[in-house]
């Protein structure tokens, strides 16, 4: 969390301080730290969230969750995976509309989808892709399917999309 009236540097030194901690326990118990880019005015650029998985490496593993809808409001998806490229751990998915200034569902916003999914192409992820989206107002339990289908077709069914 940063704090009103701390430095950026302050902030930045207390994050790696804590993240490098974690992820030492984190590997002495076997597993890995996944960092995600929030919307919370710190790490706001990929080269800055880049530089702090840097920063933090050498005390065990620590990679990126990224979230494509996140990075919609802060750039550009492909941008941001380019620059993670060899650093992401983990993907949320979800997408996001401007000019609302809201979450929505995949591909029902601003994300260039295409342009997202080359970009994972091209980089080569091919691991895990968690949907982080808000259940339905009505019928809560036709969310998990219907997303189920939109993840299929954008992840699985490139000859479909393309």
């Amino acid at each position: 969390m940063i704090e009103d009236g701390m430095t950026y540097d302050a902030d930045y030194e207390r994050a790696v301080q804590s993240v490098r901690k974690l992820a030492s326990y984190a590997a002495d118990c076997g597993v890995g730290v996944a960092i995600e880019n929030v919307q919370n005015n710190f790490l706001p650029s990929p080269d800055e969230f880049a530089a702090f998985l840097d920063d933090v490496e050498d005390a065990g593993p620590v990679g990126a969750y990224f979230d494509v809808g996140n990075a919609l409001r802060s750039g550009l998806p492909s941008r941001w995976l380019h620059t993670l490229d060899g650093r992401i751990a983990k993907i949320h998915v979800k997408d996001w509309l401007t000019d609302a200034h809201r979450v929505t569902y995949p591909p029902q916003g601003d994300v260039n989808w295409e342009r997202t999914l080359n970009t994972l192409d091209t980089i080569g992820y091919d691991g895990w892709i968690t949907v982080e989206v808000p259940a339905y107002s009505s019928f809560p339990e036709r969310m998990p399917a219907d997303m189920l289908d939109t993840i299929t077709f954008l992840f699985e069914d490139e000859g479909d999309r393309r």
